[in-house]
């Protein structure tokens, strides 16, 4: 198992992609986690509860060199204005199925899925959105990644918090982006999330954060960030 510290660690790759994805496409959303104003907001407590049951353990340590099969859970959206205050506005919570079909070094996408049945509340009013979420098939960020925890360029020293050079993480990211509209409300452009994080201790779910960019009622555009803006999938 890795801690806190070799997970965070293990997603500053997928973070700055993060980050670089909601600055072109004008969101300008902090990174998951506890991003710039994170922590403000309406959050669901029941998925908030199934997070930290499947994350307490953390990371796995010992990854395998291939991973499968079909995951179901669910993905958080805290959403913040884009008007520069960065103002909570709200949360979309939705469910989140994944299936994973990776081997060590293949150039292809490692998930397909869906994320879809969102429903949360804007602005103190209770709000369901219509559509789904796709998991796209670009084969660089659609990954998981292998990789040492300690020892190489950019990473602790061996020792440090326990690990070892043995230690193999699997670092997971995951786009996704479709049409979404509140019912009754107004079509508007795309929305995206980015997943980021780990392949659990018992290699029998995932977990990890995510920002992006997310419709609301009006059709304009919310900012995905915060530390509840989190998702989770198990076997």
């Amino acid at each position: 198992m890795l801690t806190t510290f070799c997970r965070l660690g293990a997603a500053t790759a997928a973070l700055t992609l993060l980050a670089a994805c909601n600055t072109s496409s004008g969101g300008g959303a902090g990174g998951p986690g506890g991003g710039p104003g994170g922590g403000m907001g309406t959050s669901d407590p029941t998925h908030n509860a199934a997070f930290t049951a499947e994350s307490r353990d953390g990371a796995t340590a010992s990854m395998p060199t291939s991973f499968s099969g079909t995951f179901n859970g669910s993905v958080q959206a805290q959403l913040r204005s884009t008007d520069g205050s960065n103002s909570p506005l709200g949360h979309a919570t939705g469910d989140l199925q994944l299936t994973a079909d990776w081997t060590d070094g293949q150039a292809g996408p490692a998930f397909t899925g869906t994320a879809s049945n969102f429903e949360g509340e804007v602005e103190g009013t209770a709000t369901a959105w219509d559509g789904t979420l796709n998991v796209d098939q670009t084969a660089g960020v659609n990954n998981i990644l292998r990789s040492a925890t300690c020892g190489t360029p950019g990473l602790p020293t061996c020792g440090t918090n326990g690990t070892t050079s043995s230690q193999r993480i699997g670092a997971v990211t995951v786009p996704l982006s479709g049409n979404l509209q509140v019912a009754g409300g107004t079509a508007g452009g795309n929305s995206n999330l980015l997943l980021a994080g780990s392949v659990s201790d018992d290699e029998d779910g995932m977990f990890g954060g995510t920002g992006g960019r997310f419709i609301l009622p009006d059709g304009t555009i919310a900012a995905v960030a915060g530390e509840d803006s989190t998702w989770y999938v198990e076997r």
